[in-house]
């Protein structure tokens, strides 16, 4: 016995992300006429990740408050409902202090340490004019890295000649990685030598006190790992709706990490939109 449609079951996890709302945003039309629009809005966000998650679903609860006006004569005359929408799960990585910050808004502070240099990091032989790569070290305050020189063959390139740079936000590339985009052919080794300043601490808090909840944009997307179509859904306009739940236990003794439960729930006149490619 089978599905009678396969492609309407769910059975691929889902990867959940978090940018900032933006007022910007287009107001998603009735009949959903500026939907690409409004999906392009969305993707061009910059988000950071809620990883090692469990559990993940997403609710349109239709029967809360709902308001019904019955009369003696014509039944129900008037039905209707503000759906509740959530986004759940359990979260591992509780202790990504960016993602912390973007989902409550506590203030955090970073400490910078040494500056470390990168002698010859190999990036293969050879590259494609206008395909960008990572260098693999990143300042901890998400800057550009310093005193870059890439060579082909231990010969230095020319910067904004041979190649360009740029520093990676979440929508062109990792955010805070620095990447060097080819603009002339090479066909000898490539290395790159550059000097990157890690963080040696990071703080995050803030006074206990009556607190602005950010307003937030929830991306979920799943993938088939064999035909690549995706099923995304969007929560825009959404704040942090739950505990942020720090456990501390004998793994070898609890025979398992400490998870956080997450909630993100929509703001009234939010907006909710599913894309899929997976037809």
């Amino acid at each position: 016995m089978s599905a009678t449609n396969s492609k309407a079951l769910l059975v691929n996890p889902g990867i959940l992300e978090v940018a900032t709302w933006v007022n910007t945003i287009p107001a998603l039309a009735s009949d959903l006429s500026n939907a690409s629009t409004v999906k392009s809005a969305l993707d061009a966000l910059s988000y950071v990740r809620l990883a090692s998650i469990t559990d993940l679903q997403v609710s349109e609860n239709y029967g809360n408050n709902p308001v019904e006006v019955i009369t003696d004569d014509n039944g129900t005359i008037y039905l209707s409902t503000v759906p509740e929408v959530t986004m759940t799960g359990n979260w591992y990585e509780v202790g990504e202090l960016s993602v912390v910050n973007k989902i409550t808004g506590k203030a955090t502070l970073s400490v910078a340490s040494s500056p470390v240099a990168v002698t010859a990091e190999a990036h293969g032989t050879g590259w494609t004019i206008g395909t960008p790569f990572k260098l693999l070290n990143k300042n901890g305050a998400n800057t550009i890295v310093s005193s870059i020189v890439v060579k082909a063959g231990g010969s230095a390139l020319v910067l904004n000649t041979d190649y360009r740079t740029f520093v990676g936000d979440g929508t062109n590339g990792t955010l805070g990685y620095t990447y060097i985009t080819p603009i002339t052919a090479q066909t000898l080794a490539i290395t790159a030598d550059y000097s990157y300043t890690p963080n040696a601490s990071q703080y995050i808090g803030g006074e206990i006190k009556n607190t602005t909840i950010p307003q937030l944009v929830i991306r979920v997307t799943s993938t088939d790992a064999v035909t690549s179509k995706v099923k995304v859904t969007y929560l825009a306009n959404a704040g942090f709706d739950g505990e942020l739940v720090q456990a501390f236990a004998d793994v070898a003794r609890a025979g398992n990490l400490g998870v956080s439960p997450f909630s993100f729930k929509g703001n009234r006149l939010g907006q909710v939109l599913s894309f899929t490619d997976d037809l």
